[in-house]
């Protein structure tokens, strides 16, 4: 299995009009113009089921609260599906099929005392760092970029007429690694990462692949029993370790690790939305859970015996997984799971659905 990777999607939209707006009352204005002679026309969403919208004189509208995100739609008018023409993103969504998109910011970048400046792009780790993606627009005396950020920890910098300069009005900055800084921000609820002992280092550092490992980022803060660093991860599996004095080390009170080539790392599940249980086996010296979503890897994930029972947390995007657990070696399905299906060689599986 490869290591555990996280693409981060962010969210700008690209409209050509005016069929999707905010309203006063914190409301989103869904409007769909002409169409006069249809007799019904529904607004169809992720966030909604089908919500019958008004007639106006120059089209069909209704109002609905939404939360920050991603969000899909569509429209029915008599029937008919169509898709939003004033709005150019377009995707598959697992239940609506293809479908409009849009986002609810929930972050604005904003920069100011740069009256003579003629462009100006903010980049980051969210967008790869790509030069010439996100261009802010002039507002008065200010350059803005509203935009969608889901929960984690951004590096970002400004570009002004190519030059690149970290956030005046932001005061959390961090080495990148190659003798530079940048500018970081968090989005959502943080996690604490807690180091005990240690005492008598001189410095510690924190390490994972949400930051691509880079150790000269994250300086952890010493605390009366140990170190600690707050940190707003967004759900999922991560790898992580430390850095005591130069030295790379394990997380000795995280029972979770996974191996690698070069060894093994530490694993922390962020707001997991399953737990893979297996009772009894209290014998066994090792119980691993693997599945489609290990690509079958018999060393990952090794589960925790606790409270009289095997355990591992973990967090899955919505779909369908095949399972197993191995025992000691030995194969077997989730005697507590009736639902199974055959898989390749014949073998028997459990089905777990997200």
């Amino acid at each position: 299995m490869e290591a555990l990777k996280h693409y981060v999607q962010y969210g700008i939209n690209n409209l050509t009009g005016k069929s999707i707006s905010a309203s006063d009352n914190n409301e989103i204005c869904f409007f769909l113009s002409g169409n006069i002679k249809a007799k019904q026309v529904l607004l169809q969403g992720s966030f909604c089921d089908k919500v019958k919208m008004d007639k106006i004189d120059s089209g069909w509208r209704t109002y609905v609260r939404i939360e920050p995100g991603q969000h899909f739609y569509k429209f029915i008018v008599d029937g008919k599906e169509t898709l939003d023409k004033q709005n150019l993103l377009k995707g598959q969504h697992h239940e609506l099929g293809r479908a409009s998109i849009f986002f609810i910011e929930n972050h604005v970048f904003e920069l100011g005392e740069h009256d003579e400046a003629s462009q100006i792009f903010v980049a980051g780790n969210f967008n790869g760092w790509t030069v010439g993606e996100l261009e802010m627009k002039r507002e008065g005396d200010i350059w803005k970029l509203p935009l969608y950020l889901p929960d984690g920890t951004y590096a970002y910098k400004f570009i002004v007429d190519g030059k690149w300069i970290t956030d005046p009005d932001n005061p959390a900055v961090r080495p990148d690694g190659t003798g530079n800084y940048n500018s970081y921000l968090s989005i959502g609820d943080c996690s604490v990462f807690k180091l005990y002992g240690n005492l008598d280092a001189v410095e510690v550092r924190l390490a994972g692949n949400f930051n691509l490992w880079n150790y000269t980022e994250l300086q952890m803060l010493r605390t009366p029993s140990g170190w600690e660093l707050h940190y707003a991860l967004a759900p999922g599996m991560y790898e992580y370790k430390y850095v005591v004095d130069n030295e790379w080390i394990l997380d000795p009170n995280n029972p979770y690790r996974v191996e690698r080539n070069e060894g093994f790392n530490s694993l922390i599940c962020i707001k997991p939305n399953h737990v893979f249980k297996l009772d009894k086996f209290e014998t066994a010296a090792e119980v691993i859970v693997t599945g489609t979503f290990t690509d079958w890897a018999r060393k990952n994930f090794k589960m925790n015996h606790e409270n009289g029972a095997w355990n591992f947390p973990i967090y899955l995007s919505s779909g369908k997984y095949l399972y197993r657990f191995i025992v000691d070696g030995e194969i077997i399905t989730d005697p507590d799971n009736p639902q199974t299906e055959e898989a390749e060689f014949d073998q028997t599986c459990s089905i777990l659905k997200i």
